[in-house]
């Protein structure tokens, strides 16, 4: 464990000396046997950020923090993944490999062909398991997890680059496109989305992309997806 996550806890005063860190992170710290030692600390508190140090002590049982100073900050958000609800098992390999790959933030969506589901609780699993992986990787800011019903309630403006990810042929050349920040790509489900779908993410901007006779699975597309952002597009692309 590299560093502390405290997020969207409305309770948390950042004025205040101290601290009891949740249950999350008491079990960490229990099963890493550590007694008093000083963390990095990222907090999150009403959509404010913050970072510091935490000096973090076990008394009665009880991990306390003391903050060390803790200054805000505002993070960037450069990589946004839409990314079509999948089973459970395969929603959270795609929340571990975004989070090695320093993707931002994964909206999750329903298409209409989607199996999976996401509910509240599925939601929590997916944001303590975002958080635990962005500990061990040593992120500054943890892997964002938003869900979405309707797509259409989502805005791209800000997006300089927008990348729609698909299995059909009809599908342009991005070989010599310059990938800008910040960038969001659409991953549909394992059956593609709908042509209604497809033809939703045109009109908003969206370049169609696909790697040719190769089919990947979608949690497997979302390490393609980081290879863009971070590498450039490959030299061939169909």
């Amino acid at each position: 464990m590299r560093r502390i996550f405290l997020l969207n806890d409305s309770d948390l005063n950042t004025k205040d000396r101290y601290i009891e860190l949740p249950e999350f992170w008491s079990k960490r710290l229990n099963s890493l046997r550590v007694s008093k030692s000083v963390f990095p600390v990222t907090v999150n508190c009403q959509a404010n950020w913050y970072q510091g140090h935490l000096e973090v002590c076990k008394r009665r049982g009880k991990f306390i923090g003391t903050f060390k100073e803790l200054s805000p900050f505002e993070p960037e958000e450069k990589t946004t993944l839409l990314l079509a609800v999948l089973k459970d098992f395969y929603s959270e390999l795609a929340v571990r490999v975004a989070t090695e790959l320093m993707i931002d933030k994964i909206i999750f969506f329903r298409s209409r062909r989607t199996v999976g589901f996401l509910n509240k609780k599925k939601l929590e699993k997916l944001h303590k398991l975002a958080i635990e992986h962005s500990s061990i990787n040593g992120r500054l800011v943890p892997l964002q997890i938003e869900y979405v019903e309707n797509i259409s309630q989502l805005s791209f403006e800000r997006f300089k680059t927008r990348l729609l990810f698909l299995v059909s042929e009809d599908t342009c050349n991005l070989a010599s496109e310059r990938i800008m920040s910040p960038t969001i790509g659409v991953i549909g489900p394992e059956g593609d989305l709908t042509l209604e779908e497809i033809e939703f993410f045109r009109e908003k901007g969206f370049n169609s992309f696909s790697f040719g006779n190769f089919v990947f699975t979608s949690w497997a597309s979302v390490a393609l997806f980081a290879s863009l952002v971070w590498f450039g597009s490959p030299t061939k692309a169909v």
